[in-house]
């Protein structure tokens, strides 16, 4: 019987969130008695605290009263970002608490009071299971050399305090690992969409390269499989060309194997019927490759430097500063619901959009993987509350 490993693969991890499904529909969120104010039934959240650089510890705090215009979220997960690992390197040197990540996902389990809304103006309700929009406040760190301000507003965590409204998000139709790349595919998005601007756009007829089998490729790959686009990806390895394929690869060359640059040019000639792109999304993480990346396209090709555009994935000096979603980007409301279109659309078309998430960890063995990332190690590293 011809039984493939990746297909195992999906079941086992369908199964599984399935379970955290299950477990957080019957998350027992309210206790609700006649003439009673609902009460949420944790009382207080472990919190990671990052006692020195490279070295978060946990503590236990109370889970304050919630104001009219919030809500308290049971964290599910969060994807680690750069800007995560630069403040647990504390690459800054300044011993305060810093901005961290913004990935993160959870279930609403208490309102400050019905009728809230989110972003898109929609009531909010006990069980919903949301994401924070990139839009103003934001997520901070617990560092224990600086413990003022409140103390549920990290992803790191088994609770965060998030205010309805314009930061939150209602995304029930998505499953758990497209949740927590929310905000990655929003920032890829939004780059190629910025990128296509000035009279250009991208159709199904268009001649596409994406040029690196990384983290922000196989996203730009699904995105455009989402538009009809299957693209010619161009690789290190053959390894990758499944995995390509996967997000909706037309081909892959294996630039290593080829024979040279000139012999990559020629198979690209090749796909494209005789004709080089006409748009190159270069998403090496080394900028080395641009020259390389300009050949692959006609002379007036559009030429997307994702790497630049977003902030390089896993940067190899400082992680702070270098972030897929950080920097002057803020992403609106419109961003985040072309992604989750996106996403929708990618999960009705089978793309393997878990296989993005390549390492998964437990909330206390967030050193351990915070460690993965800085080693640059893998695609997507989760930390998840089991």
């Amino acid at each position: 019987m011809d039984i493939k490993i990746d297909d195992i693969v999906k079941t086992v991890i369908s199964v599984a969130n399935a379970r955290i499904r299950e477990t957080e529909d019957k998350t027992p969120a309210i206790q609700t008695a006649a003439a009673e104010v609902p009460v949420h039934q944790a009382s207080s959240s472990k919190i990671a605290v990052l006692a020195e650089p490279g070295a978060y510890q946990f503590e236990t705090v109370n889970i304050p009263p919630l104001k009219e215009d919030e809500i308290l979220v049971r964290i599910s997960g969060s994807v680690l970002t750069s800007e995560d690992a630069g403040e647990f390197l504390k690459e800054s040197k300044a011993m305060t608490r810093r901005p961290c990540g913004f990935q993160g996902t959870g279930v609403i389990v208490k309102t400050g009071k019905s009728g809230l809304l989110d972003a898109e103006k929609k009531v909010l309700h006990e069980g919903d299971r949301v994401i924070r929009l990139r839009r103003s406040e934001a997520v901070y760190s617990y560092y224990a050399g600086n413990r003022q301000g409140k103390p549920l507003d990290s992803w790191f965590a088994e609770y965060i305090i998030i205010k309805a409204g314009n930061d939150v998000l209602a995304v029930n139709e998505l499953k758990q690992e497209s949740r927590l790349l929310a905000g990655q595919f929003t920032a890829v998005s939004s780059a190629m969409e910025r990128a296509c601007q000035g009279g250009r756009r991208l159709t199904k007829d268009s001649r596409v390269v994406v040029a690196g089998c990384t983290f922000i490729g196989y996203i730009t790959m699904a995105v455009l499989k989402t538009m009809g686009i299957r693209p010619l990806v161009i690789g290190g390895d053959d390894e990758s060309r499944h995995m390509a394929e996967g997000f909706g690869a037309g081909d892959m060359v294996n630039y290593r194997a080829a024979g040279g640059v000139d012999a990559v040019v020629q198979k690209v000639r090749r796909y494209f019927s005789g004709d080089l792109a006409d748009t190159v999304f270069y998403c090496a993480e080394s900028d080395m490759g641009l020259t390389f990346a300009r050949r692959l396209g006609v002379k007036n090709a559009l030429l997307c430097d994702l790497g630049s555009s977003l902030g390089k994935v896993k940067s190899a000096s400082r992680f702070g500063t270098d972030s897929i979603v950080s920097g002057t980007h803020n992403y609106s409301l419109a961003d985040y619901k072309k992604a989750i279109t996106i996403l929708e659309n990618a999960e009705t078309e089978g793309l393997p959009v878990y296989r993005l998430i390549t390492h998964r960890y437990r909330l206390d063995e967030l050193n351990e993987a915070l460690w993965t990332y800085v080693r640059g190690e893998g695609l997507g590293i989760a930390v998840l509350n089991r």
